[in-house]
């Protein structure tokens, strides 16, 4: 959709006629990018088309033009007219004339002129998943509103891994997972449990309703989400999601194993509807450290999943995905990516190069070429363990960031959620250059926030390429 919206130069026919450059203008309503033609480029400004210089010709260097930057300024610009061998000085509005300095630039260029926005308003929550369902979605919402009431503008919302339920065995997660249909969406009336989520207290309604739900045996947890979204008109990052299978016989066939559900990451949109490919967690946490083996009930995930949030592009990952830093390269180059990954390959990061991809609902045949823009946001839901976590996750989180050159945010689990499971929390947000610009600490819940800014993470990229 973005192409079809920009026209590039040096095509002077239609339907077998020669046209004049004017001519052509006339059918031009979009970013024009301008490698050679002053004139052209003249025109099409005269027209009051958006025009992006771009290039190393004579006219177009500094000192023969001086266009504004990203940020607007408000200055003069000289545009030398060839056919009339005079400088023609026109004072350009801040949107429609630019001159780009770098090839790595154009996306960003190409975005701020169709009025893509230039800052991402985040928030990560960190929160202590029980073993009940319904106590777990109204924390969320409880989290969510105060993280829209503390932030104004608030536009994308993550919460942590396992988010919907903790339980203290991978049989009990088992039990809590649902089935996950892609078109889950907010029905546009309040779902049965609605009056509980928007209390603010515990009524005698409220604890009727907890009792009929006893835990998680009738409560839709996706839908649930999908409500919170649309009631707070925020993006949902929905990581850990316990989803069950319904091809996980033919799963068992190919693994030879018999787990039934995947470790699944997903965006709901402000409309209240899953807006992303399902991310199944790749590299399953089988730590004999802390005497955990995710393997034993998850079915590990074999494609690569981005998807795009109010411009941005955000690669999803899940927790110990982070250990395995080709996934996050793989996420932020661009390749053509053409078949899925091998079972069996949890540290097998050269596999993941070759990763089938998906991005925002595309069609991805695994024997078809999907060429992907790269991630400029890697987002890691978690819930590291206190033994692993105290010495790593920082310092992983933090390399992902470098190595990548983006964004990270990192919504964690914290404190104690049973006799047999305990959280590290510390959910962070890291910029481009592996600062940590919001950071919570280690047992509590709570939100940090932060704005992304494309111009910080185009300087990044182009001042260390």
């Amino acid at each position: 959709g973005l192409f079809s919206a920009v026209h590039f130069g040096n095509h002077y026919s239609k339907d077998g006629k020669m046209r004049s450059k004017p001519e052509m203008c006339r059918d031009i309503g979009a970013v024009l990018l301008i490698d050679d033609s002053l004139q052209y480029a003249m025109h099409c400004y005269k027209a009051d088309i958006p025009v992006l210089l771009f290039g190393d010709y004579a006219w177009n260097q500094m000192g023969s033009v001086c266009a504004t930057n990203f940020d607007g300024c408000d200055v003069q610009i000289q545009l030398f007219d060839p056919a009339v061998h005079s400088p023609v000085l026109m004072k350009p509005d801040p949107s429609k004339l630019y001159r780009l300095l770098d090839w790595r630039e154009v996306p960003r260029a190409i975005n701020f002129l169709l009025g893509v926005p230039e800052t991402l308003s985040v928030a990560a929550i960190q929160m202590c998943s029980v073993n009940n369902k319904l106590t777990n979605l109204r924390t969320i919402e409880r989290l969510v509103q105060q993280a829209t009431r503390d932030c104004p503008g608030l536009q994308l919302v993550c919460l942590p891994e396992c988010c919907v339920y903790m339980g203290e065995s991978g049989l009990q997660t088992v039990a809590a997972a649902e089935t996950i249909d892609p078109h889950t969406s907010f029905p546009g009336q309040k779902c049965a449990f609605s009056v509980a989520l928007a209390s603010e207290s515990h009524s005698t309604e409220d604890a009727q309703r907890e009792a009929l739900y006893d835990g998680f045996s009738s409560i839709h947890f996706a839908a649930g989400l999908c409500e919170v979204a649309h009631l707070h008109k925020v993006w949902l990052s929905v990581g850990g999601f316990p989803e069950k299978r319904k091809d996980a016989g033919e799963l068992h066939h190919v693994s030879g194993t018999k787990p039934s559900i995947s470790n699944t990451h997903f965006l709901i949109s402000p409309e209240g509807k899953i807006a992303s490919p399902l991310y199944r967690k790749i590299h399953l946490f089988d730590a004999p450290l802390v005497n955990l083996q995710e393997s034993k009930s998850t079915i590990p995930g074999n494609r690569l999943v981005s998807s795009s949030v109010s411009g941005w592009n955000l690669g999803l990952t899940i927790c110990y995905d982070v250990r395995f830093s080709e996934l996050y390269k793989a996420l932020r180059g661009v390749h053509r990516i053409q078949q899925d990954i091998p079972r069996h390959s949890n540290h097998s990061d050269s596999a993941l190069v070759n990763a089938k991809m998906e991005h925002d609902m595309q069609s991805t045949d695994s024997r078809s070429s999907v060429l992907r823009p790269g991630a400029e946001v890697m987002l890691v839901p978690a819930a590291f363990t206190p033994k692993t976590g105290e010495p790593h996750w920082e310092t992983l989180l933090r390399a992902r960031a470098i190595e990548t050159q983006s964004y990270v945010i990192a919504a964690a689990q914290a404190g104690a959620h049973n006799a047999k499971r305990t959280s590290y929390g510390h959910s962070m947000i890291i910029d481009p250059w592996g600062t940590v610009v919001a950071q919570l600490g280690g047992e509590k819940e709570g939100i940090c926030y932060a704005v992304l800014e494309k111009a910080q993470l185009a300087t990044v990229r182009r001042n260390m390429p």
